[in-house]
C-alpha cells in the first residue's frame, strides 16, 4: 500500500519518472510533455473548484490520484484532501459519506478504498474527462487509466 502526492507539481513528478524511464522519447520532449499535460489539470481544477459541487469536486480527486496508482486504494486523510480542494474537512467528511452509503467507496481512518470506479466516473463531473484525455493524448501508455 502506498501513499500517494497529491499535489499537481508531485503529481508531475511521478508522470515524468514512470513516462521518461521507458526510454522511447527523449528527455528534452518527454520534460514537455509532462509540463504540458500539468497546465490543463491546474486550470481545469480552478474552473471545477469554482462551478461543481463538492461530490464532483472530490470524485474528480480521487479518480485523477487513482489514476496514477496501480491499486484500488488510497492513503490519505481528510484533512488532507480538504487542503487540496480548498475546502473544510467537514465538507469532505460529508461527500466521502455520500459516496460511501452510495457503495463507491470505503472510507477508514486515513485509508479510501475504491470499491466501484465506474460509479464514481458516472457520478464525478466533466472537468475528470477533460484533463483525462489531455494526460493521454501528451503521456500515451502511462499509468493513466
Amino acid at each position: 500500500m502506498k501513499s500517494w502526492p497529491t499535489d499537481i507539481g508531485n503529481r508531475q513528478l511521478i508522470y515524468a519518472d514512470r513516462y521518461c524511464s521507458r526510454g522511447d522519447t527523449d528527455a528534452f520532449t518527454c520534460t514537455l510533455n509532462v509540463a504540458a499535460a500539468g497546465r490543463p489539470e491546474m486550470a481545469q481544477t480552478a474552473v471545477c473548484n469554482r462551478h461543481h459541487s463538492l461530490d464532483q469536486q472530490l470524485c474528480r480527486w480521487l479518480l485523477l490520484s487513482l489514476d496514477r496508482l496501480s491499486g484500488y486504494e488510497l492513503i490519505m486523510t481528510q484533512e488532507l484532501i480538504a487542503n487540496m480542494l480548498g475546502v473544510r474537512r467537514e465538507g469532505v467528511t460529508e461527500a466521502a459519506g455520500q459516496l460511501h452509503k452510495a457503495g463507491l467507496i470505503r472510507y477508514q481512518r486515513g485509508h479510501i478504498t475504491i470499491l466501484d470506479r465506474a460509479g464514481l466516473e458516472r457520478r464525478t463531473c466533466e472537468c475528470y474527462a477533460v484533463v483525462k484525455k489531455e494526460y493521454d493524448r501528451l503521456l500515451p501508455d502511462s499509468l493513466a487509466t
